[in-house]
């Protein structure tokens, strides 16, 4: 599972550090992202039904920015796939069962 994070622009010069964890005090980063100049960033391979944090610090010139404050967001289970009935299909009884 895929998920793009996005933020304001506060210069058009601003770079951006983007660390994401699965623990709030950033003990176990999985993802960092630095000096990126785009106000957005997509965190690719993140496991299904699990909580993330995240933050965000900003370099405009010499002058570097604290961390944000820490974000967090759970991603969700996948959509379940039906196997039963077959798309298009026509003429099912009342009472087929589907399967998922």
């Amino acid at each position: 599972m895929d998920i793009t994070l996005e933020w304001t622009e506060i210069s058009p010069t601003a770079l951006y550090d983007v660390e994401v964890a699965t623990d709030a005090n950033f003990e176990n980063i999985l993802v960092s992202h630095y000096g990126i100049s785009e106000t957005s960033t997509t965190i690719p391979h993140l496991t299904y039904n699990t909580d993330y944090f995240w933050r965000l610090k900003s370099y405009v010139l010499d002058c570097e920015s604290e961390w944000s404050p820490v974000y967090n967001f759970k991603t969700a289970y996948p959509s379940p796939t039906l196997d039963l009935p077959f798309d298009g299909r026509i003429c099912l009884d009342l009472t087929y069962q589907f399967k998922w």
